[in-house]
């Protein structure tokens, strides 16, 4: 293990070994219990900000300047990193004791389709996502729509994600968008809202953008319900769906309100675009998210590196999609090419569990070059290079390198404590393949977001999770009984578990 030279800032030197993660001991989540947590226990109410001291932790920054500690603090109030260092003095703060822990920051899913998470255990064998979909989503409510965005944002903050970008692709009406977003206020995750489609919309018709602006008024900004934690982008079908003709026109209506831009761009050969093609089309800049994008060659790499855009790779969606192959080559040629690569650890809840741990290990287990293709002479895929795309390349791809994606002073205080002593993780020694490889959703023990603790000791916090999970299973029960035919629950109530 490395320590860092701390020469930016005034960080209290010294350093010290992390014997105490090797010898395991007393997990420090069951120490870290501290006054006012019961007033926070109320469903829908934020817990406050206050001033923390995380202290024995293994420091995994993503800061290069800071590096890696293995024994340090962490100095938080009111919602902003203080200090990082070996020994960070905090009279007065509440002490987290972070023994027996890695703290890091949050992760930052950069693709989620939020809305249809109640239908998650829905595919079976014969039937697959888009059937699905396509058949359900019709049938969906304000309600449904509410129900789930809260239930993924309860499972995001449990997995440790603390940004994350919702690519809401079901938009029936405004009532609609107006759902999603409060559960967002409700549970104050920041990230990005990518205002979209409705769903089943003919590809002959252009999706019309007049509540943007209304939308924008309500719910962005400092003064909004969201506080100021939320960017409004824009979800377009572009061309693997449409022609010129409608997505242009869709592009220009979010370049007006300078909107970013976020698109699928294709995991088979039958549905791939030309990034190429967007570029000379001015509609392809250093704000555009493509997602998937299995089959893009070097023309397309090209334009994107110079552009600045950034690909948002859904790892499990992709190797389960990929008939036409393409994942791990099109993985490996991003990353050497230079393209801002970011990570999905979902994608949709229908395909995918909740966790950038999968998506990390997946990466890393298939992104090596093979000597039969083009990839023989590439750079493997190492553990540093997944937490980057898991945290900081997210951080940039969505504009916020600049306030989240490392523990550097001044940053937002999104940060996780994962525990290192666990078994699955046991014996702990280089933090980055543990956290790459070893670590699960189960050992995340502490969430940090905006400076308000939302999970402590493995235990959600200000969440209701027998009413959100009930909420759910109403609502798809509701949704299965208007959808009828095939699709009717099996019962007349709601089943109870």
């Amino acid at each position: 293990m490395k320590n860092a030279k701390l020469t930016r800032r005034e960080l209290v030197g010294g350093t010290a070994t992390l014997g105490l993660l090797a010898a395991g001991g007393v997990l420090a989540g069951n120490a870290m219990a501290g006054s006012g947590e019961a007033a926070s226990k109320a469903n829908g109410k934020l817990p406050a900000q206050g001033e923390y001291l995380v202290k024995n932790a293994y420091v995994l920054s993503m800061d290069p300047e800071i590096g890696h500690l293995d024994k340090g603090s962490v100095h938080i109030k009111d919602g902003r990193i203080v200090a990082v260092g070996a020994d960070v003095s905090a009279p007065g703060a509440e002490v987290l004791d972070g023994y027996g822990m890695v703290v890091m920051p949050g992760f930052i899913d950069t693709h989620w389709h939020m809305w249809h998470a109640i239908f998650r255990n829905f595919l079976r064998e014969g039937l697959s996502y888009f059937p699905v979909k396509y058949a359900l989503s019709q049938h969906f409510t304000p309600e449904d729509v509410h129900n789930g965005n809260r239930l993924a944002l309860a499972e995001a903050i449990n997995a440790g994600f603390t940004t994350v970008h919702n690519f809401a692709h079901n938009i029936r009406s405004p009532e609609f968008a107006d759902a999603e977003m409060s559960a967002w206020a409700e549970f104050g995750m920041p990230g990005r809202f990518s205002y979209g489609w409705k769903d089943g919309l003919p590809f002959t018709e252009i999706d019309p953008s007049d509540d943007l602006e209304r939308f924008q008024k309500k719910w962005i900004g400092p003064d909004s319900p969201t506080r100021g934690l939320m960017e409004l982008g824009r979800a377009v079908r572009g061309p693997m769906y449409t022609k010129h003709e409608i997505y242009a026109p869709e592009i220009e209506a979010a370049y007006a309100m300078d909107l970013p831009i976020t698109m699928h761009a294709g995991i088979t050969r039958a549905r791939t675009i030309s990034a190429a093609r967007l570029h000379e089309e001015g509609c392809l800049n250093g704000r555009t998210m493509l997602v998937h994008f299995l089959l893009a060659n070097r023309n397309d790499r090209a334009a994107m590196k110079e552009v600045g855009a950034s690909l948002s790779a859904t790892i499990k969606s992709e190797m389960r999609g990929q008939k036409d192959g393409g994942f791990r080559r099109n993985l490996l040629h991003m990353l050497n090419d230079g393209i801002n690569v970011c990570l999905s650890g979902v994608d949709a809840n229908v395909t995918s569990a909740s966790s950038m741990f999968d998506a990390m290990s997946s990466a890393w287990s298939v992104g090596i070059p093979w000597s039969t293709d083009d990839t023989a002479e590439l750079k493997a895929v190492e553990y540093s290079t997944c937490l980057e795309m898991a945290i900081t390349n997210g951080a940039k791809g969505l504009g916020l390198e600049n306030v989240t994606g490392s523990l550097t002073p001044g940053k937002r205080a999104d940060l996780i404590l994962v525990r290192a002593n666990d078994l699955n993780m046991a014996p702990f020694h280089d933090a980055n393949s543990a956290i790459v490889k070893s670590a699960r959703v189960a050992n995340v023990d502490t969430v940090m977001i905006d400076g308000r603790i939302r999970k402590r000791a493995g235990e959600l916090i200000g969440v209701d999770i027998p009413e959100i999970v009930g909420n759910a299973a109403r609502s798809l029960h509701n949704m299965q009984t208007r959808a009828g035919g095939e699709w009717a629950p099996k019962s007349p109530t709601v089943p109870k578990f």
